[in-house]
Parts: structure tokens; sequence; C-alpha cells
């Protein structure tokens, strides 16, 4: 599944995390993990307001937190040990990570010394956690963008009037094509814009395959000449064969530490998939040949980071086909826990895969098997699809 962001008048972490929630609301229990999560009590959920004739979603937070969060050590904190996917972690962690280090160069500080007025607000916390986590649960590989959309004017910030865009959502942005347009105000902020860098991989105007689902969203300001709308289309790949970059590389003399580092940084920038395959090079060394898969706008970002991390010297590439079976997501309970539910198919070829973490939580409850636990529960799920369908 794909997801195509319109950026019609900016973009900020509320009216992102509306926008998914749009196309599957989880707001109940995402409003009962970021109460255990923040150890207080918070209340997501959405209201439907008209923008310009068009029903929009707008997040509400109501929270009640016993205290604020402002170092950014502490907040990593918080969500490694939240109950979250792994997956969701690191790219929540990654989001922030952007917005405090743009911080800490426009305030000429460090990570560990900055005043995180902005990483600190709990609202920033949850629009991040609840972006990283609705992408993951709506089964959404791969994020498409119009260029991001910055105002004009000055704005009032904790450090005094500000010009607009803000320094912060400015060194975000740098690198990235961006519009400004005719608009006194604040469009984009700093986590709206973190987002933007995090997640988007191809920056265009056209966008192409199979329309499954649109949202609206948008926030609290109105704009007399624009719209404050983003609007995101869901969408199936409009083909089952892709082209993928693959890339190869050689090491002898990188330790595993390392090597495990690598991965996750190739990851975290987006890579389709990794492997290391054992090898022998000359003098008989035993090696390792790195094999990473990803999009073809990406490659000049992994080749850097593979520069900067591994010792190697030098990289192969070429560009690949690969077929890819349509995934989609559904979800059951089972012992009192929800299930997330993978199914697969291609040709008439259907599978159906439990997510892992989801699995290991049950099978800890229950203390069971996980393989057993896994057949009863794929039993339940395929005789609760068949009810449905009589």
């Amino acid at each position: 599944m794909r997801l195509y962001l319109d950026i019609i008048s900016g973009i900020s972490g509320d009216m992102f995390f509306a926008l998914l929630l749009g196309f599957k609301d989880c707001s109940e229990e995402l409003s009962l993990l970021f109460s255990r999560m923040l150890d207080g009590e918070i209340n997501i959920s959405l209201e439907n307001v008209l923008v310009n004739g068009i029903v929009c979603n707008r997040l509400n937070i109501e929270e009640n937190i016993k205290k604020p969060f402002r170092h950014f050590e502490k907040i990593v904190d918080i969500i490694e040990c939240a109950e979250l996917p792994e997956k969701v972690k690191i790219n929540a962690v990654n989001t922030l990570k952007i917005i405090a280090e743009a911080e800490a160069k426009v305030h000429n500080t460090s990570l560990d010394k900055i005043h995180f007025h902005e990483v600190g607000a709990v609202d920033t916390i949850i629009d991040v956690v609840g972006v990283s986590y609705m992408l993951d649960s709506l089964g959404i590989n791969k994020v498409e963008a119009s260029p991001a959309k910055v105002g004009f004017g000055t704005v009032k910030m904790e450090h005094g009037i500000l010009p607009v865009p803000a320094p912060a959502t400015v060194e975000i942005l740098k690198g990235l094509n961006i519009e400004r347009i005719d608009i006194n105000d604040e469009i984009t902020t700093p986590t709206g814009a973190a987002l933007y860098k995090k997640f988007i991989e191809g920056v265009k105007n056209s966008f192409s395959g199979k329309l499954v689902e649109i949202s609206y969203s948008t926030g609290t300001k109105q704009f007399e000449n624009f719209p404050n709308m983003l609007r995101g289309f869901l969408l199936e790949e409009d083909s089952q064969l892709q082209s993928v970059m693959e890339l190869e590389f050689n090491v002898d003399d990188t330790n595993g530490q390392v090597l495990g580092f690598l991965m996750e940084e190739l990851f975290n920038r987006g890579a389709v998939d990794i492997f290391f395959t054992p090898i022998f090079m000359k003098k008989n060394r035993p090696a390792y040949k790195i094999t990473v898969l990803c999009d073809e706008s990406q490659i000049d970002d992994m080749i850097s980071t593979v520069f900067r991390i591994s010792s190697t010297i030098g990289v192969r590439f070429i560009k690949k086909n690969r077929v890819v079976m349509q995934r989609s997501f559904d979800e059951i309970e089972y012992a009192g826990e929800k299930v997330k539910i993978k199914k697969t198919s291609w040709n008439g070829i259907e599978k159906k895969t439990i997510e892992w973490e989801d699995l290991k939580k049950i099978s800890k409850k229950l203390n069971v098997s996980p393989s057993d636990l896994g057949t009863e529960i794929i039993k339940q799920y395929n005789l609760k699809v068949l009810s449905k369908k009589n």
C-alpha cells in the first residue's frame, strides 16, 4: 500500500496524524496506549470540520500529564519502553531526533543541553508516535508527496518573534524542494517538517495506482486564499512488478557491532531489504558480502551511509525487477489482545501471517508455543471471515 500526500497549505504533526486516522480510526486504542506510555490521562478523538464545504478530520487531544517531558534522552527512554512495534519506535525516535538536531543547531547548543520546547511538548510526542504507528498499522510501505509549502511573515514563539518559516523548520527542510505561498502565517511546523523529511520517499506532483481511499484533515487555523487542508490518497500498486536498486559490497575488516549498526541505519533510511552472505576474499580472509535493496531515489543516501559507517571503499549496484505480493492488514481479538493479521496475495495465491510481536506477547501471556498458538489464531480468523461472508 502507498500513500500520496497532497500538500495544499502546509503540514503539521496533528494534521498528518488526523489524516491517517481518517483511513482507520484507532483513536480509542491509541488513547489507552498513550495514557500508559506517558503515565497520565490521554484522550484522542477526531472531529468533523467543514473546510470550504469539504468534511475534514481535525485531531483533538485532551491530556492530563503529571510532569512535562523536556530532555531528549528521557523521551527516547519513554518511547523505547512503550508497547509499540520496534519499527514504530525507531521511526518515532528518529523523527524526534530530526527536530532536536535542528533546534540544537539553530540555538548553537548540543542535544543534551537544548531546551526542548518543541520536542518536549506532549502533543508533539503524540503526533510523531501516532503517525509512525498509523503508517505501520495501515501497511503503508511508501509515502510520496507534493512539494512542501511554507508561509511568510512572523510568528511568536518561546524565544520571541521569529520569521516564518521558523528557523528550525527551515533547517529541517534544507536539501528538499519547497514552495513559498501567499499565506501570512506558519503553515509548516517543525514537527510537520520532520515527519515530511523522515517518511516522504518521493517528491512529485504526479502519482499512479489503484485509488483505494481518500482522507482529508485540517488544523485550527483558517486562511483567506487557501483552504487549511491536507489530503491523502491511499493507493494500491498499479503493478506487482517493481523496479529496485540492488547494492553490493564486501567487507573483511569491519566488526560485527559496526555491521549491526550499519544495517539499522540503512533500514531507518528506507532500505527495502538487507542481507549478509558469508564469503572468502583474497588471502583466505573470511568476510561478508552485504546486499541492500532500495528505491532508485534513495541510492545516493544509501551509498553515503555505507561509506560513512563501513570500511568498504567501493559499492556495486544494478537495477533489477521484482514481483511482490499485494499486502493488506486486518485484526482479530484473541485472549483479550488485538492481533494484527498480514494478508498477501498474487494470482490467486493467498497467505496469512500474524504480526510476530503480537504472537510473542500472547504466547508469553498464555505460556504456550508460538507455533501452536499461530495455527489456532489463523483458524479463528478464517472462521470470523467465513461468518461475515455468510
